[in-house]
């Protein structure tokens, strides 16, 4: 059986991968903002693109994918400093 992952990696270009990075890309111009990442990732019409892709289930598992990594690389908690300190 195929997990979520592994459909999602195989369904996407890498073109929109590349969007879905831009996209959740913290701290950058294009976080959240559609129109630049697709800009970002080297679309010609960015903010037909941008519309497309986030309308797509696939690219919206990718996007809640990477964020979900993200959070959990932000997040601080107690066992989580006495981790960094060792």
């Amino acid at each position: 059986m195929t997990t979520e992952l592994e459909k999602t990696e195989r369904e996407l270009s890498p073109k929109e991968l590349a969007f879905c990075e831009f996209y959740t890309a913290l701290g950058s111009d294009t976080c959240g903002n559609g129109t630049a990442s697709a800009k970002q990732a080297g679309y010609s019409q960015p903010h037909n693109a941008a519309w497309k892709m986030l309308q797509r289930p696939v690219i919206r598992a990718e996007i809640r994918r990477i964020h979900g990594q993200n959070m959990d690389r932000h997040i601080i908690n107690p066992e989580r400093i006495l981790y960094e300190l060792e």
